[in-house]
């Protein structure tokens, strides 16, 4: 489980920092949450290790990333993965996605001081622009939880036939 959790984080670390050759790069970034969810769907051990590992390698490939990555990409996959493990109930993993990315983004916000929705928004958010930030992480925690939902199940149908 090691030598997977550390593939893993490897994989997340490289995925998010595809963000910055900009374009197509941005949609790779996006996806340095599955690598972390599948960690969190196999063991609480390799999900940790798989987020600390993201976190250490992108220090040295891609320290900027180490505002966003911790707190927004990385938290959703460690939270969704452990909920995943956890129960079966969607609702209930919706819910944990979604408020450990808006506690995520609202901790950059707020606690760093990084503007990280750009530099329109400000770090004191109005009533309105909370709601949309937790509409929107609604919205990405269940694209996240489709599409985990999904690829693990993929992946244990390939797992089974394997064995047999």
């Amino acid at each position: 489980m090691v030598v997977l959790g550390a593939f893993l984080g490897g994989m997340a670390a490289l995925l998010q920092s595809a963000g910055a050759l900009g374009g197509a790069g941005y949609a790779f970034s996006m996806a340095a949450s599955l690598p972390i969810m599948l960690a969190g769907a196999l063991s609480l051990q390799t999900a940790i290790l798989t987020y600390l590992i993201g976190i250490g390698l992108l220090l040295i490939i891609q320290p900027s990333e180490l505002f966003v990555y911790p707190f927004t990409t990385g938290l959703l996959g460690l939270t969704l993965g452990i909920a995943f493990k956890l129960t079966s109930h969607r609702l209930y993993i919706l819910s944990a996605g979604a408020a450990s990315l808006t506690a995520g983004i609202f901790f950059v916000l707020h606690v760093l001081g990084f503007p990280l929705l750009g530099p329109d928004i400000k770090s004191v958010l109005s009533p309105k622009a909370f709601m949309i930030l937790l509409l929107s992480s609604i919205l990405y925690s269940g694209i996240w939880l489709m599409i985990g939902k999904r690829v693990i199940a993929m992946l244990k149908k390939r797992l089974y036939r394997a064995k047999s």
